[in-house]
């Protein structure tokens, strides 16, 4: 899969995501301290992050990078008074022990080695420094209807897409295989209704255009169409399930 977020309308749906309190960075991040500390944004996308914590945070210098010239742009844009440069997370532009704090927000979904950017990303903290991964879990899969046929159709989908939809979960033992061993997890779940579904299936509209090719390739032009369409028809029925759940994993090197 191209990486999604070059993608203009991916932009645009994560601005419409922000929205909704079950993606909210300041609930996530509420319990961190943000001052006086050199922190990095790691996979920063187009800096919504970054721009929370330049808005929430006192006398911090915040950096943020990306292997993704146009989400560099695009952060450099939303936040001048940031540093962003082009770097891979598994060999971080920066010298050893250079944060105090990095925060890495839904991007092990898409790596193919968590445990070895967790290792990156205990070289460039500093000791006693604290290392914050957020990922969603069971995004696609967090769908159930009483249409069977739909529901083997989306088994299948979530068998063909190149990212992981259960990173979430996963990444405690991530922490621990990087040698990181004082960490903290917590997990939050959400269930959408009214608005929150509204907003939510606007979402997953725009979710499925931007994996449209994924699509095509699982299920040819004509079963594609279909299946976005039952999709977005069957999150209002009353019988259908639509859950969210989050993990944060907050260490200390």
């Amino acid at each position: 899969m191209a990486y999604i977020l070059e993608n203009a309308k991916e932009a645009e749906r994560l601005e419409l995501q922000k929205k909704i309190q079950a993606y909210s960075i300041e609930e996530e991040l509420k319990e961190v301290d943000l001052n006086n500390k050199n922190i990095l944004d790691a996979g920063c996308g187009g800096g919504d992050v970054s721009h929370y914590l330049i808005a929430n945070s006192i006398n911090s210098k915040i950096s943020g990078c990306d292997f993704s010239d146009i989400r560099v742009a695009h952060a450099k844009k939303k936040n001048p008074s940031g540093n962003f440069f082009k770097s891979s997370l598994e060999k971080i532009e920066a010298k050893d022990n250079s944060f105090d704090l990095i925060v890495c927000r839904y991007v092990f979904e898409y790596l193919p080695d968590p445990t070895k950017v967790l290792k990156e990303f205990k070289r460039v903290c500093k000791p006693g420094g604290e290392i914050i991964v957020i990922d969603i879990d069971g995004v696609f899969k967090n769908f159930h209807t009483s249409n069977l046929e739909f529901n083997k159709d989306l088994s299948y989908l979530v068998t063909q897409l190149k990212v992981d939809l259960e990173a979430g979960r996963k990444i405690s033992s991530f922490f621990h295989l990087a040698g990181i061993s004082q960490f903290d997890c917590s997990m939050s779940s959400f269930h959408f209704k009214g608005e929150e579904l509204e907003l939510e299936k606007e979402n997953s509209e725009m979710r499925l255009n931007a994996i449209e090719p994924e699509l095509l390739k699982a299920f040819g032009e004509k079963k594609s169409k279909e299946f976005s369409r039952n999709y977005l028809l069957l999150l209002e029925h009353k019988a259908s399930v639509m859950f969210f759940n989050k993990f944060i994993v907050r260490g200390r090197v």
